[in-house]
């Protein structure tokens, strides 16, 4: 059997020896029993990949739902963060006994973006300078 080939062309290869084998089992009564069990566990196969695609569906629906909790786990677990800094403090040891991390709060400015917005823009004046004054008026 060649493993590169899918189910679906082993499935058809088993039910095509089937089918054109049936007729000759009248000539052929020995292998009457042989080809009724490989009808029985082609069946076997054929509901087996049904209930596997049955499966494989209810995954993708069970992950999909679990992402969207776990979303809503992790914004429920920041507001309750953010009360219990509120409560104690940013630097409170407290916090630790929650697993919360003293002293970071809010998001981290890369050192570019803070340089940019500490920095303010050199600009140069639109005021036309006077020319000197001429000596002698």
């Amino acid at each position: 059997m060649n493993e590169s080939e899918s189910l679906a062309e082993r499935i058809r290869d088993w039910e095509k020896l089937l089918n054109t084998s049936k007729p000759l089992l009248v000539e052929l009564p020995q292998f009457e029993e042989t080809h009724t069990q490989l009808t029985e566990v082609v069946e076997d196969v054929k509901a087996h990949a049904d209930r596997e695609q049955t499966l494989r569906g209810q995954k993708a629906m069970s992950v999909a739902r679990r992402k969207v909790l776990e979303d809503a786990a992790r914004a429920i677990k920041a507001k309750l963060v953010a009360g219990l800094r509120g409560h104690f403090g940013t630097q409170d040891e407290r916090l630790l006994e929650f697993g919360i991390p003293i002293g970071k709060v809010g998001r981290r400015v890369k050192a570019t973006q803070a340089a940019e917005v500490l920095t303010p823009p050199e600009t140069t004046p639109d005021v036309p300078v006077a020319a000197p004054a001429a000596a002698g008026s």
